[in-house]
């Protein structure tokens, strides 16, 4: 049951290999039965193990699944088999996944589904989808660029086998003879072309594979927005007045309280902390390094219960020393009227939380009889 990942590979591998060693087309096509049955089957037992054992868990949610429903998608198109296309389309599992690819071929096969608002599995067909969306007078050059370009746009990311290895057996463009045939192009300029499966386009034009509408523009590849200048959030918070002369540990829970929720627990300092680490208002930061993806991420998130606003993009991508990191994220969050601060505690981590400006004025470097607030500043002159 494990291997069903490795399963779906195969029978991508085999019907590539078969090809490539001469098996008439026409014997490949009664190959997508039986690839049918064991993605159906694969796609079941990775339903079940989803609410599985974690170990099982991360086996059966591997993409290798998914794709191996696009390939046979894909595949299955190219060959008239609409019969089993329409079967994968229509698997439940197959419905629920965000695919531009799957959307775009279901638009050939007619059937209702909504065009996908994120997608991570199409990426070795962006090419494909830019010419399957081009308008009708600009189809036929895009395709042509398309199908000579294929070997140089996919080699990196599809792993593709050096021509000169003596391992190479050859590799296909299947899906550029579903562009050809879906809108009637000429496939005769790129026929030349290595990469091209000829006597799959030739079988697919003797079977009558399916025809769209000329006018009919297939569903471009994803573009991921442009994240927000600023993420506000639904309720904004205002600066917690002090209770007293030195900050108590009744303010420092209300810094960390989520808008609009109960006061986190005051019994003792670990507990507050305990339960703002729980809430997702403090966070947790490794010494060993900063990721600053995850870490923007991290304190978008928080910031969003705690009421502040928050920068949208995160402009940073390499690892940073941690001290570096905090410098870089309290200037960040500076440019929306926001600064971060480290809890003084007796822990092997380091604890942080974003604040409002005028929040960090009153706490940071504060006299205090609980939890001792640090500024950034005073962070890395401790810490050096």
């Amino acid at each position: 049951m494990a291997d069903a990942p490795g399963l779906c590979r195969s029978h991508t591998t085999y019907f590539s290999r078969s090809y490539a060693a001469g098996v008439p087309v026409s014997e490949l096509a009664g190959l997508c039965d039986a690839w049918c049955e064991d993605l159906a089957i694969s796609l079941r037992l990775q339903s079940v193990m989803t609410g599985a054992d974690p170990d099982l868990r991360a086996i059966f949610q591997d993409r290798t699944i998914h794709r191996g429903a696009i390939d046979l998608a894909v595949i299955a198109t190219s060959l008239g088999r609409a019969d089993v296309a329409t079967t994968v389309l229509s698997h439940p599992s197959v419905v629920a996944l965000p695919s531009r690819v799957l959307d775009a071929l279901a638009v050939i096969h007619g059937i209702p589904r909504a065009v996908s608002e994120r997608d991570d599995l199409s990426r070795a067909y962006e090419g494909w989808l830019k010419v399957g969306n081009a308008a009708r007078g600009r189809r036929q050059t895009a395709f042509e660029r398309y199908v000579r370009r294929w070997r140089a746009d996919n080699e990196k990311f599809r792993g593709l086998t050096p021509r000169d290895s003596e391992f190479f057996t050859g590799d296909w463009a299947f899906e550029a003879v579903i562009l050809a045939q879906a809108f009637g192009l000429d496939d005769e300029p790129v026929r030349d072309v290595p990469e091209y499966p000829v006597d799959l386009a030739d079988h697919a034009r003797d079977v009558g594979a399916l025809r769209l509408v000329d006018d009919v523009r297939l569903p471009g590849p994803f573009k991921k927005p442009a994240p927000q200048k600023v993420i506000d959030p639904e309720v904004a918070r205002e600066p917690v007045a002090l209770s007293s002369g030195s900050v108590s540990r009744a303010d420092v829970a209300a810094l960390v309280t989520p808008v609009g929720g109960d006061l986190l627990d005051t019994r003792s300092d670990s507990a507050l902390v305990d339960a703002a680490v729980e809430a997702g208002t403090l966070l947790v930061i490794d010494w060993k390094g900063l990721e600053p993806k995850d870490t923007g991420e991290m304190l978008q998130s928080a910031c969003r219960d705690l009421g502040i606003s928050v920068p949208g993009r995160v402009p940073w991508k390499a690892t940073m020393t941690v001290l570096n990191g905090m410098q870089k994220f309290d200037e960040w969050l500076g440019a929306t009227g926001a600064r971060l601060v480290a809890f003084d505690l007796d822990s092997d981590d380091l604890l942080v939380a974003p604040v409002l400006a005028a929040d960090h004025e009153g706490f940071a470097d504060q006299a205090s009889d609980t939890i001792r607030v640090r500024s950034v500043e005073q962070l890395i002159a401790d810490e050096r």
